[in-house]
């Protein structure tokens, strides 16, 4: 009998739909480029930040947070402008 884990993939979820919110929600090389920039936020973060490994997601969901605030569309999205 095995243990079965509810939270399997979870983060990796969250950390997908951060690329993508990061790069811009319409765009597959915005998506790609968000999980670049993750990653490297990431090892950034685990080089240079004292115990860093910890506060490695922070500085992500920092980031989706300041992207969200000044470019809502995501680094390559588009934004929609509707004429009235």
């Amino acid at each position: 009998a095995g243990v079965t884990r509810f939270d399997f993939g979870v983060m990796a979820g969250l950390l997908g739909f951060s690329a993508a919110v990061i790069g811009g929600l319409g765009s597959m090389p915005g998506a790609i480029l968000g999980g670049l920039i993750i990653a490297g936020i990431e090892v950034l973060a685990q080089t240079f930040v004292t115990d860093g490994a910890s506060y490695r997601l922070v500085f992500v969901f920092l980031l989706v947070i300041a992207v969200l605030i000044f470019r809502p569309a995501g680094l390559l999205g588009r934004t929609v402008m509707e004429k009235v």
